[in-house]
């Protein structure tokens, strides 16, 4: 018994059960824009699920970088596409983040963090929508 002001009350409070077994690794990807700026982007999540699944996500919209970088924009889309693409070779060949080298100067791999939820859709969808700074545009579709 809990003794709450001047009445006494049963702390029958429990943490709920976390029924969330299915868990994947993720490391985010960044680009300095103007490179040695210091000044990162996050350009892609790539994703190593408990089963084995692969899967890069480039969280770069298009049409969102053209209004920021004007006609850079699509040229800066398509170099995050490169990296992904080969990040997401190295992967499917390796299964290992740790030894990704990227051939673009600026391109940085962020640390491997544990996620857990109940599918890896789920997973990408509550990562992409807490580490993207067009997130707002993902999340309102």
């Amino acid at each position: 018994m809990s003794k709450i002001g001047n009445s006494s009350a049963g702390l029958t409070f429990r943490l709920p059960e976390f029924l969330n077994t299915y868990s994947a690794l993720w490391v985010p990807v960044y680009l300095e824009p103007i490179t040695f700026s210091g000044e990162r982007i996050t350009i892609g999540l790539v994703f190593r699920a408990i089963d084995g699944t692969i899967k890069v996500v480039n969280t770069l919209p298009l049409d969102a970088l053209s209004k920021v970088f004007g006609n850079k924009g699509k040229d800066l889309h398509s170099l995050a596409n490169f990296v992904l693409t080969s990040f997401d070779a190295h992967m499917r060949a390796t299964q290992k983040f740790e030894t990704f080298v990227p051939s673009v100067k600026g391109v940085f791999v962020g640390e491997a963090i544990e996620t857990f939820d109940t599918d890896l859709e789920s997973i990408i969808y509550q990562v992409r929508k807490n580490y993207s700074v067009f997130s707002a545009l993902f999340v309102s579709g």
